[in-house]
């Protein structure tokens, strides 16, 4: 069995349409409690989903010595959408803050980096995974960015839109993996899977 401590609905959502069996896990984990000064957006992604797993492990129903005989194995995922080093997005407070979100990404490029971390019972072991692709805003005007915040899709959303929303209609191109942006990227997965030895 597969356990996923997260409550995300996209990434319920591609791992239904990948047929997997899993079982989703609710964790009260705090963000803020991971030291993150100096590193890069991708090792941010890489940490907190790691710090996620130890925090899901720790809090998890049964232990692991109670699972060692199976393939039974627990995910975390975290995803950073960013501009820069200096400028990295993660789910927006309010309108406000999605507004200067999406205004920075107007006419330009920007990156979302999506980290898997994995533990195998079985083997006792951690693994972690990335995917980083790139997305392409059009240009966008007030009236556009007013109209994107008034669907409500940056509530809860890293970087403040849902590119399998409304969204989509101003993204212009994307460079690399969709599932990624999503928040959940397959390729990435179905490499972890096979190392956390899950029947897929």
């Amino acid at each position: 069995m597969l356990y996923v401590a997260s409550q995300s609905p996209q990434r319920s959502a591609i791992l239904n349409s990948l047929s997997v069996e899993f079982a989703c896990i609710k964790t009260d984990f705090n963000e803020k409690t991971v030291p993150l000064v100096s590193l890069s957006p991708t090792q941010q992604a890489v940490e907190l989903a790691k710090a996620k797993l130890q925090y899901a492990l720790t809090h998890f129903p049964y232990s692991a010595q109670a699972k060692n005989t199976n393939n039974d194995a627990l995910i975390t995922a975290d995803t950073i959408v960013y501009l820069n080093k200096h400028r990295i997005y993660g789910k927006p407070q309010s309108e406000q803050d999605a507004q200067k979100m999406l205004v920075s990404y107007s006419g330009k490029a920007h990156f979302v980096v999506t980290a898997l971390a994995g533990y195998s019972f079985k083997k006792n072991k951690t693994y972690t995974i990335k995917s980083v692709s790139k997305v392409w805003f059009s240009h966008l005007s007030t009236n556009d960015i007013d109209t994107i915040i008034s669907w409500k899709e940056w509530e809860e959303a890293a970087g403040a839109y849902r590119i399998q929303g409304r969204s989509a209609y101003y993204i212009k191109k994307i460079k690399g993996s969709y599932s990624g942006i999503v928040g959940f990227p397959i390729r990435e997965f179905y490499k972890l899977a096979y190392k956390l030895q899950l029947k897929i």
